[in-house]
């Protein structure tokens, strides 16, 4: 585990959507998002260690921004990251609030407060479908009755999601729900 401690050592970068996916799927639980702004933390001169992504929020349209992924290198704990690219999105994005939804199962928010973000709430548990044999994820999302047909290989229409996806031997998995975060910008 790399501890980094002084933040003067970093240098903020935009950073390619490529640089972002490597970064994500190399580092982070639930792996690539598509984002519109990225931005990275950069030590001793070209290292990577933290990045974020923010894009137009995909539940609550009376925010400007989501922040959508945020996370370290993989043993590495940045000090002060997280809040120092908060610090600089204030200061190049033209926004004035900002939603994140914190998964419960495996984050307390515990960096949101110490960046300014309050706790709107915390949803209920939701749900993906895993398939038995392969160990497929299918988002609730994705399982939505209406895209099913050309999801699944045997589809009937008159089923419904649930058991459409259980005769294909996807089964739901549920989930802790969310916390739900907003920042106002300073």
């Amino acid at each position: 585990m790399l501890l980094i401690n002084q933040i003067k050592l970093y240098k903020i970068k935009s950073i390619t959507d490529k640089e972002f996916k490597e970064f994500l799927n190399k580092n982070h639980l639930q792996g690539y998002a598509s984002c519109k702004y990225r931005f990275g933390l950069v030590y001793n001169g070209d290292e990577l260690v933290c990045v974020i992504g923010l894009n137009t929020p995909r539940f609550d349209k009376d925010y400007d921004l989501e922040l959508v992924r945020f996370c370290n290198k993989l043993d590495y704990i940045v000090i002060g990251g997280m809040n120092k690219l908060i610090s600089y999105i204030d200061k190049t994005l033209d926004f004035k609030s900002i939603i994140s939804y914190v998964d419960r199962k495996l984050f307390t928010g515990h960096s949101y407060y110490k960046c300014g973000f309050e706790l709107v709430k915390s949803t209920r548990p939701s749900y993906v479908y895993v398939n038995v044999n392969t160990g497929k994820v299918v988002s609730r999302f994705k399982a939505q009755k209406h895209k099913l047909d050309t999801l699944l290989e045997n589809y009937d229409p008159n089923l419904s999601e649930k058991e459409n996806m259980n005769r294909n031997k996807y089964f739901r998995v549920y989930d802790c729900g969310t916390f739900v975060f907003r920042r106002l910008k300073k």
